[in-house]
């Protein structure tokens, strides 16, 4: 009897179940309804997605607008600096041509020359180019004309002598050449 029992509680488990699984029956203004309220979910997820791409886009372009301010602040600093050390590095090139040749061979000589040799090196390193003028024409862009003096044998606007050459970094001009030039009168 208590099988008999079980196949009927199970009978009526499965008549539950199948009940339950079956679509409710709508009218056609509840389907309707359905629909609006689905597509009005789908128009904001659209939404949603539109927003979340464009906020991806622009957090993208903020980090490639931060990278080169940030690269363009190096190259600002480097410049600077390096501009500010030249003058020193003249000034020391400039001691080193008034050395007298009696003590040229001194060691304490040839270590200032030392000095200037390493301090070159490493502007150099620095992506830093010198422009020797002496032998050139006079331009007025990279070089400045310090003094004139007239000498009939070279061409006019020649530069004679150079005090310090033309310094350029990336192409642009950090310091411009000191110089002197020739004009015919």
């Amino acid at each position: 009897m208590t099988k008999e029992k079980d196949k009927k509680i199970n009978d009526q488990k499965k008549i539950k179940k199948t009940e339950e699984k079956k679509p409710e029956k709508l009218n056609n203004d509840e389907i309707v309804e359905k629909i609006e309220i689905k597509e009005e979910i789908i128009e904001v997820n659209v939404d949603y997605k539109d927003i979340y791409l464009r906020a991806i886009a622009d957090l993208d372009n903020y980090k490639k607008r931060v990278d080169k301010e940030r690269d363009e602040i190096r190259k600002i600093s480097k410049f600077y600096i390096v501009s500010e050390f030249l003058s020193l590095y003249n000034n020391l090139k400039q001691a080193e041509s008034f050395i007298p040749e009696d003590i040229k061979k001194e060691n304490w000589v040839v270590g200032i020359k030392m000095i200037a040799d390493q301090f070159e090196k490493k502007l150099l390193e620095m992506g830093i180019e010198v422009e020797h003028t002496e032998g050139k024409k006079f331009d007025h862009n990279s070089m400045e004309a310090i003094s004139t003096e007239s000498d009939e044998s070279k061409e006019d606007d020649l530069v004679i002598r150079e005090i310090s050459p033309c310094y350029k970094m990336d192409g642009k001009i950090i310091e411009h050449a000191k110089v002197i030039v020739n004009k015919i009168l």
